[in-house]
């Protein structure tokens, strides 16, 4: 049994370094060109331009996460890596976890945390598909 955990813990050693490694590997976000006047003012004087662009699929490509729609939370598998990715919604939003299964025995495993951040903006409108950002210090990952 000690032999295992011993096993745990140099695991998390190796890991834990990559996951830090991997989250610096990341764009800043684009500051707004000189002069943009925001949606709300194109709007003011191009209101059926507006109200057209709302009624298609395009409008809803991307936003920010709305923690009141649950359909977000879930959990997904990759067997092949042995790491599982779940969304979880709690009082301040919507977390997004990653995990990683080390095997014990042929029959236990122990489910290691790789890290979680919150997940600040939907992409996609639904229609085909959907994706999400995760808001990672002032980075932004998928």
């Amino acid at each position: 049994m000690k032999t295992r955990w011993l096993i745990v813990a140099i695991s998390l050693a190796v890991i834990a370094p990559v996951v830090e490694a991997q989250s610096t590997i990341l764009t800043s976000k684009p500051a707004l060109p000189d002069g943009y006047a925001g949606t709300a003012v194109c709007a003011s004087c191009h209101a059926d331009q507006y109200a057209s662009y709302l009624a298609t699929n395009h409008s809803r490509s991307l936003s920010l996460v709305d923690p009141n729609h649950k359909e977000l939370a879930g959990r997904f598998d990759h067997h092949l890596s042995q790491t599982s990715f779940q969304a979880t919604v709690n009082d301040t939003g919507i977390i997004h976890r990653a995990s990683i299964s080390v095997p014990m025995s042929p029959t236990t495993s122990v489910e290691l945390p790789l890290g979680e951040l919150p997940v600040k903006y939907v992409i996609g409108s639904g229609a085909f598909a959907k994706g999400y950002l995760l808001e990672d210090g002032e980075f932004l990952v998928q």
